[in-house]
């Protein structure tokens, strides 16, 4: 029987130590670290789960696989809101929440879709809500975007390797026949404006 010093079953002991904690922190553990786990829901709806967040999955609307190692998810909150998770896939198999966006809304009384921009390291997101059932195509600065249709929403994305320069974003819209649907309804009214800790959104109740 082979026997170890003292000396040498410490080094083993915080070897293992060592193992056991990482592979915990990477979310193979019993209790997950946040924005990590084993599938895309368990990754998201460990973010806020010891916190009373409003802004916590409370159901995934659509899983959509840019690739084998990366994915994009729609899903609503707490609040009723609608928000977009970038996840990717580690070297242990576990999916890791990269970027979530900010709330959007299910409605909204002015524009005819939404717009939002995620500059990720390895990835540029483009994405939105499509509200108007009109729309059958979406296009930024020339490049087609994918329309996805769960049977709750329509939603819109581009995922590209390179950013579209900013300067030069355009978002066209069209109806089945190729005609264009402008971007904006109606403009708000300055009752309509509402101020948050963000920025400037527009009233959609």
């Amino acid at each position: 029987m082979i026997k170890f010093k003292g000396k040498v079953k410490r080094k083993y002991l915080i070897a293992i130590i060592f193992i056991v904690f990482f592979l915990w922190t990477q979310g193979l553990g019993v209790i997950n670290f946040p924005g990590k786990g084993m599938s895309a829901k368990s990754a998201i709806g460990s973010r806020f789960k010891y916190e009373t967040n409003s802004w916590k999955l409370k159901e995934i609307i659509s899983d959509i696989n840019i690739d084998k190692k990366r994915k994009l998810v729609l899903y609503e909150n707490y609040q009723n809101g609608i928000m977009f998770s970038y996840l990717k896939k580690n070297w242990l198999g576990i999916w890791v929440e990269i970027h979530t966006t900010g709330e959007t809304h299910k409605t909204n009384n002015y524009a005819n879709a939404s717009f939002s921009y995620h500059p990720l390291k390895d990835m540029y997101i483009y994405e939105g809500i499509i509200y108007n059932k009109d729309i059958c195509k979406v296009k930024l600065s020339g490049s087609e975007a994918k329309i996805v249709n769960d049977g709750q929403f329509r939603f819109w994305y581009i995922a590209a390797s390179k950013d579209i320069d900013k300067n030069s974003i355009d978002l066209e819209l069209f109806d089945s026949k190729g005609n264009k649907i402008d971007f904006m309804k109606k403009a708000p009214s300055i009752n309509e404006v509402k101020i948050n800790h963000d920025g400037i959104y527009l009233s959609t109740s």
